[in-house]
């Protein structure tokens, strides 16, 4: 990292990067962590939006990682859409203000939301910071979908807003990571030689045999057949799904580890019908691995409307715990083709509940298909370390940053 001139100086031959992660995931941290071997790194997440975090120890900070938690003097509301904008609007002059500070070299942005992505992107092409645009969901699709619902016409001219300034953010980048090849369709035509496909991952973090003892005894002393969830529960998700396996299942427990207004409503369902509902809070990530080993089916659920366009990540993680999967998801979404490629469970489309359960009870009567596709899992590692080397080699490419014309 560092080259010895003489006694008195040293020169550093690195660049100062500043990822820029809105939701904390694990994944992007790991890949700071990386970089920072040859790198000055800054990360940067908002702490306060309400999703499972990678582990954010001051311990983990060194000589050429800085972790910085962007904070917002008011409670985060998912449903309050004029909020989450005046929020949104304020993270985004919080990282300008840190870039400001910093003068980074590249700014990477994952997961932001498009009102402060577009400053953002748009302060460092004035600025000649080079900006790699980290493409984890199409976020005007998601806008649309859910704001014609609420408010059809008006929800109608927002999206196409928001279409307009994700487009904008496209075009001022100068280097578009997407993880799944379905994105490039959304990619214009000028932009795709630009564009990049890589795949997420998961940090593999060895489950510990006492935390796993402690999470059997806590949440699952009888030792019953256990469904377990664990993530954010938004518009994208299906929580009937939970409801109808307590229903077919009775004597299994469905164990769910996520926060928010959804939960809640399970959590209320569940005490008045379904005792074999567990709902608990985020379990931290350094703990996570353990928790999730404690599982015998291990669920994601992704809605009809998000398509192609959402990747759910806790697919990642939930491969390295080597356990069966049982998803509930569009057949054309990149996370069902990795689970029918990788062959290490069963996907059901969003509506087809039916079959969703007759595939949960394939895996509950057959110990052999357990054991299949558990196996399955260990051909995992080396999807992850390539997505890994690639991430790294593209940010480290010179040439990665020359400006479209």
């Amino acid at each position: 990292m560092v080259k010895i001139i003489n006694r008195n100086t040293a020169r550093f031959v690195g660049r100062n990067i500043l990822i820029n992660d809105y939701s904390g995931h694990p994944f992007p941290f790991e890949l700071s962590q990386l970089l920072s071997k040859k790198n000055r790194i800054i990360h940067s997440y908002a702490q306060y939006f309400e999703t499972p975090k990678a582990n954010f120890s001051k311990k983990l900070q060194g000589k050429n990682l800085k972790i910085v938690p962007i904070n917002i003097n008011k409670k985060f509301k998912k449903d309050n859409f004029l909020l989450r904008r005046s929020m949104d609007l304020n993270y985004g002059k919080k990282i300008i203000d840190l870039i400001k500070k910093n003068n980074p070299d590249i700014v990477i942005c994952a997961q932001l939301p498009l009102d402060p992505l577009y400053k953002i992107i748009n302060y460092c092409q004035k600025n000649k910071i080079k900006t790699i645009f980290w493409m984890q969901d199409i976020y005007s699709f998601a806008i649309s979908k859910i704001l014609n619902k609420k408010i059809p016409l008006l929800g109608t001219l927002i999206g196409k807003y928001y279409f307009y300034l994700e487009k904008k953010c496209e075009d001022k980048s100068d280097k578009i990571i997407v993880i799944s090849p379905d994105y490039k369709r959304f990619i214009d035509t000028k932009n795709l030689s630009k564009t990049s496909v890589i795949e997420n991952w998961s940090p593999i973090i060895k489950p510990n045999k006492q935390k796993i003892k402690y999470f059997k005894k806590k949440y699952n002393p009888k030792n019953k057949f256990c469904f377990m969830y664990s993530g954010t529960l938004g518009y994208k998700h299906n929580p009937n799904l939970f409801i109808k396996l307590a229903e077919q299942f009775p004597n299994s427990i469905i164990l769910i580890s996520s926060k928010g207004k959804f939960a809640d409503k399970i959590k209320q369902i569940s005490k008045r019908k379904f005792k074999n509902i567990k709902i608990i809070d985020w379990v931290k990530y350094e703990n996570l691995s353990s928790f999730l080993s404690i599982a015998n089916i291990l669920i994601v659920t992704l809605g009809k409307d998000a398509s192609t366009f959402s990747v759910p990540s806790k697919i990642y993680a939930y491969l390295t715990i080597e356990k069966p999967i049982l998803g509930s998801m569009p057949i054309e979404n990149l996370g069902s083709k990795i689970i029918k490629k990788i062959n290490v469970g069963y996907v059901s489309k969003p509506d087809d509940i039916e079959s969703f359960i007759n595939n949960a009870k394939k895996i509950i009567k057959n110990k052999k298909i357990r054991k299949f596709f558990s196996n399955n899992s260990k051909k995992y590692k080396n999807l992850r370390t390539a997505s890994i080397n690639n991430m790294i080699k593209i940010i480290n490419e010179k040439n990665t940053y020359n400006k479209q014309k």
